[in-house]
């Protein structure tokens, strides 16, 4: 099992913690308002994390508008199917469950799709 890593960023929205190996991001996440994170020497962190945190600087800057960074996170292969559809949704355009569960080919998942999509970590 790869070695996990972590960094933080104060975003405008709140403190992030990212997470991952020294090739992938695996997690983005909200942290309470009250939970502090712990300062952390870049040079102990992967240069991948140091990207996802520039690439974030960038977007809430308004400079960016996609992600070029090496996704992973463990799911099934539904949940995987979920979190692809999510990844087309364009910049400043949002989807219906509805709608992701007809581009999964089956508005029946609609509940699953939406469970699939409370799970995704990036």
């Amino acid at each position: 099992m790869q070695e996990l890593f972590t960094t933080y960023y104060q975003s405008p929205l709140g403190p992030l913690q990212i997470s991952g190996t020294d090739q992938l991001i695996q997690e983005i996440s909200f942290l309470d308002t009250n939970q502090v994170p712990v300062a952390v020497s870049s040079a102990s962190i992967p240069a991948v994390l140091l990207q996802a945190t520039e690439q974030l600087i960038q977007y809430f800057q308004g400079h960016r508008r996609q992600f070029e960074l090496p996704l992973f996170q463990e799911g099934t292969e539904f949940q995987q199917s979920v979190w692809q559809q999510l990844y087309k949704i364009p910049y400043g355009k949002t989807i219906s469950y509805l709608e992701l569960s007809r581009r999964l080919g089956d508005t029946k998942t609609i509940r699953a799709a939406a469970a699939a999509n409370g799970k995704n970590k990036l």
